[in-house]
């Protein structure tokens, strides 16, 4: 197989390949077997791929439970049907190599599911790592592309522009591991009424909470510098009586939503706003230009938090709330360190 120093597994470069460092360093996680077969060194640093193997059966029956009513689901139902594949993916949130983490790698992943759809761009993968696929007709592979920390010695740095370093450990630390559980409370607050207090059970606990929520502003924000169409949405703030735990978060639905059909030159996206999340999961707005100050608790003598309505194309004289769900906490991070 020719690997470049990419971490793109659809890349077409062409050049010098990387020199090879054979490992097979096999582990669990998540109760899915996974390894790496091997490290491919060049002059800036190495890529390496992570493989996880899969159940063939089990994959095979979560497509045939939503292959139907797939374009069917609510984005709630998606992020509850994401949870139940069979892939679960290993998030890495650092990567050391002989003992100095490093900073700035990338990554790029691709699920082969022969029955699915065909994956023309995980062949070289499957032959170069047969032996070690064996009978697994459905994997994944998560392609990692890391620069080398600095050189320690003269020799060091000449064996990496020969591409014949060696490294002795990799230390991968996974974030933490985090669920989502529905909830599904909508609920409207205009400017005129400036408060709202809602209520909803907790799924884990089944502790009632009570959510006092206060009106903050209303945003305009411009799609394009001509300011011909814009988003709006609300901000508010809120306590939450009693308070949640300190690793669960609300997760609200922050998604656009219009009456009509947006215009020809509809652009998601804006230079004012920054909109941050996976496409289920939690978002973070980011609004520059706001004075900084902090309330931290409220009138009920709580912790304040911010939540925003979902955006819509046309100005309302009240806005919709959606909380999604909980996002709380159930693992810690892991950590896994290999040697050669």
């Amino acid at each position: 197989m020719k690997v470049h120093y990419t971490a793109s597994l659809w890349s077409k470069e062409k050049g010098a390949c990387g020199s090879i460092q054979k490992t097979n360093w096999q582990f669990e996680f998540l109760g899915l077997g996974r390894c790496i077969p091997c490290i491919y060194h060049f002059r800036e640093g190495i890529v390496f791929d992570l493989l996880t193997f899969l159940d063939t059966n089990k994959m095979r029956g979560y497509f045939e439970k939503y292959a139907e009513i797939a374009d069917k689901l609510t984005p709630i139902e998606q992020q509850c049907a994401e949870q139940e594949h069979p892939y679960q993916e290993m998030k890495i949130s650092e990567i050391w190599i002989d003992g100095h983490k490093i900073e700035g790698y990338s990554s790029s992943a691709a699920t082969n599911i022969p029955f699915a759809r065909e994956s023309s761009e995980l062949l070289p993968v499957q032959k170069a790592y047969g032996s070690m696929l064996d009978e697994a007709a459905c994997f994944n592979c998560h392609r990692f592309c890391v620069p080398y920390p600095k050189a320690d010695t003269a020799m060091q740095k000449l064996l990496r522009i020969l591409h014949s370093g060696r490294i002795s450990t990799l230390k991968l630390v996974t974030g933490e591991r985090r669920r989502f559980y529905p909830v599904d409370l909508r609920f409207t607050l205009s400017e005129e009424e400036g408060t709202k207090n809602v209520s909803f059970i907790h799924p884990i606990t089944g502790i009632t909470h009570h959510l006092y929520l206060q009106h903050d502003e209303v945003l305009e924000i411009p799609q394009a510098a001509d300011r011909k169409q814009c988003f709006y949405f609300m901000v508010a703030s809120y306590e939450i009586d009693p308070p949640l735990q300190p690793d669960d978060r609300l997760q609200f639905d922050n998604s656009i939503s219009y009456a009509t059909p947006p215009t020809e030159d509809f652009a998601p996206t804006a230079s004012s706003v920054g909109i941050i999340g996976r496409a289920f999961g939690p978002t973070a707005i980011f609004l520059p230009g706001r004075d900084g100050k902090k309330v931290s608790v409220g009138s009920h003598g709580l912790p304040l938090h911010y939540c925003f309505s979902t955006m819509t194309l046309e100005k309302s004289q009240r806005a919709q709330f959606v909380i999604q769900g909980l996002d709380a906490k159930i693992g810690d991070r892991v950590i896994y360190e290999f040697e050669r």
